[in-house]
């Protein structure tokens, strides 16, 4: 058999067609999918949040633009006293955090907000490698250390694992507040 271009100049029109419905279905809208291919399973409305503080605006681009294929909200900023505005007045899930930061360096961020009771998980990325300085952000509150450059496969299972360990900390939270309502009832009888 021949291949289809011998005989057509240009692909037949079964697939265009085939191209509209699939773009219709799956990717309703290319800056915001209602369907994940990757995960097989509907978008939901709320998608776990990410706060990206980064001095380097193209490294913070890239890093949204793979976060928004793996289905997390982002938001960039690129100054440490702004990055400490928006965790003090947005529910962050989860802050991808540089150390070396105008105004506020990244360890003075997870100094201050770090340990506090409902603040985001901190994954820390920086060039300097420095054992000192990894302990010291490790101690501060980070969850993980990221080297730059970045593999973005790690990454990607990083924030799955760092959103899931979160939720369970939430419902493990929300499970023992109900045990303890519970036992409060019982001794009131």
């Amino acid at each position: 058999l021949f291949p289809y271009t011998t005989l057509f100049r240009s692909p037949p029109p079964i697939f265009a067609l085939l191209s509209f419905f699939y773009d219709t279905l799956f990717l309703y809208d290319r800056q915001q999918p209602f369907f994940s291919l990757r995960k097989n399973r509907p978008m939901h409305h709320t998608n776990p949040s990410v706060l990206i503080v980064e001095d380097d605006p193209i490294f913070a681009e890239i890093l949204k633009s793979s976060l928004h294929d793996w289905n997390y909200a982002a938001v960039i900023t690129d100054d440490g006293e702004k990055a400490q505005e928006w965790i003090n007045s947005t529910p962050f899930e989860i802050v991808l955090l540089d150390l070396m930061l105008p105004g506020k360096s990244g360890l003075e961020i997870l100094e201050a907000t770090a340990n506090q009771p409902g603040s985001p998980e901190f994954i820390v990325m920086t060039v300097d490698q420095s054992v000192d300085t990894v302990v010291q952000a490790i101690k501060l509150g980070a969850l993980d250390f990221l080297p730059k450059p970045l593999n973005f496969d790690y990454l990607e299972i990083l924030l799955n694992r760092t959103l899931e360990r979160r939720r369970q900390q939430l419902e493990a939270h929300f499970l023992r507040s109900q045990l303890l309502e519970k036992n409060t009832f019982e001794g009131m009888v």
